[in-house]
């Protein structure tokens, strides 16, 4: 296995390995030669599968109400997250 694969590999969130994982892509984050105004356009680069799975799961729940008339409010969400 490369150190890609195993940086990949998904483990339990409170496991000692994901949790040293996030710190390494946080590090990552932070020295990305990427400039800071591109960050949102390339935000997979750097999410956790966890994020991706919710942005996924929130794209096809949007998809599927695009055509209902009315609002469609979302109430409490904490700092973005929902």
């Amino acid at each position: 296995m490369t150190e890609n694969q195993k940086f990949i590999r998904s483990t339990y969130p409170s496991s000692s390995d994901y949790l040293n994982e996030l710190a390494q892509l946080r590090d990552l984050y932070r020295s990305s030669p990427i400039p800071s105004e591109e960050f949102i356009d390339q935000f997979a680069l750097y999410a956790t599968p966890a994020s991706l799975r919710r942005f996924i799961h929130f794209d096809r729940l949007y998809q599927k109400i695009l055509d209902l008339p009315g609002l469609i409010m979302i109430f409490g969400s904490a700092g973005g997250a929902i």
